[in-house]
């Protein structure tokens, strides 16, 4: 096992007993049809990982990229994607506006979420 990979289960075992379940949902267009020329129904995709929430300091709010409300989220890696719907711990919802790996060496070790509510 690498340094990194240690480093990677660290980051694992300290989201999982300091942050909370936080669900992400992906919705995708259903197959198309070409005898109809529509697409089918939408596919829902969800997953629940542990994320630990934050606000930006007051001092990263430019009014541009991170707006005041915006909320930092570390979660484990996983495939997030911009527009991700996101239900937080507090039930309250938002949208991923920026994903960002920390994958030093090549190990995923956490993934911060800029959620907008």
């Amino acid at each position: 096992m690498s340094f990194y990979d240690d480093m990677a289960a660290t980051a694992a075992g300290m989201l999982a007993e300091f942050g909370q379940a936080v669900t992400i949902s992906r919705t995708a267009p259903g197959a198309y049809d070409t005898a109809t020329g529509t697409n089918g129904p939408p596919t829902v995709l969800s997953w629940t990982v542990a994320g630990l929430e934050e606000a930006y300091d007051s001092r990263l709010i430019d009014g541009t990229l991170i707006l005041a409300g915006d909320r930092r989220l570390l979660v484990e890696p996983g495939p997030f994607a911009v527009e991700d719907a996101v239900i937080m711990a507090d039930g309250t919802t938002g949208t991923v506006k920026a994903v960002t790996p920390f994958s030093p060496g090549g190990t995923a070790l956490y993934v911060e979420l800029r959620v907008r509510r």
